[in-house]
């Protein structure tokens, strides 16, 4: 399932959670593209990754190196300490996430049943929902990954093995 807007924005706004799932991520053990492991062990190296134009780094030092007040430097260290991360950051690491993490239970329901479950009634599924099944069943029969969670829940609902949502 992919992240909602509210845990995108939600993610963006808190730093020190941004770099626990970063640094989450990096010790999963999957092997990560080139670029991917480089962006996730930059945000663990801290606020540091969070580029500043020239002249926020030159407004930053000078207020750190001069410390006209008590008040400039607590603001200063504030910015550098907890700048936001950008919505695009946040969508990156959401999708590195869905793209590696392995899911055992959703929701209450247990992945592994469910594709079980799928897997024994695929044939009343369209074909390219059927291979996509066959594919993650011959995967791992007890987890999927996050992103395939969305598709599995909906086979199951559409194979009536759960019941569909009723939102009031």
């Amino acid at each position: 399932m992919a992240a909602s807007w509210q845990e995108i924005d939600r993610l963006r706004k808190d730093p020190a959670a941004f770099r626990a799932l970063a640094n989450r991520l990096l010790n999963l053990g999957v092997e990560l593209t080139d670029w991917e492991r480089t962006f996730l062990e930059s945000v663990c190296n801290g606020p540091d990754f969070q580029k500043f134009t020239t002249r926020q780094t030159e407004t930053l030092l000078q207020l750190r190196d001069h410390q006209e007040s008590a008040a400039q430097s607590k603001k200063a260290k504030k910015l550098r300490d907890e700048k936001e991360y950008s919505t695009r950051q946040s969508e990156k690491l959401f999708q590195i996430r869905d793209d590696y993490e392995i899911i055992t239970k959703f929701h209450g329901f247990n992945v592994g049943i469910l594709l079980k479950r799928c897997y024994e009634a695929r044939l009343d599924l369209s074909e390219s929902q059927e291979a996509r099944i066959i594919r993650m069943y011959e995967k791992s029969q007890t987890s999927a990954r996050r992103k395939d969670i969305g598709f599995l829940m909906h086979c199951a609902r559409q194979l009536y093995i759960i019941e569909e949502e009723v939102v009031d």
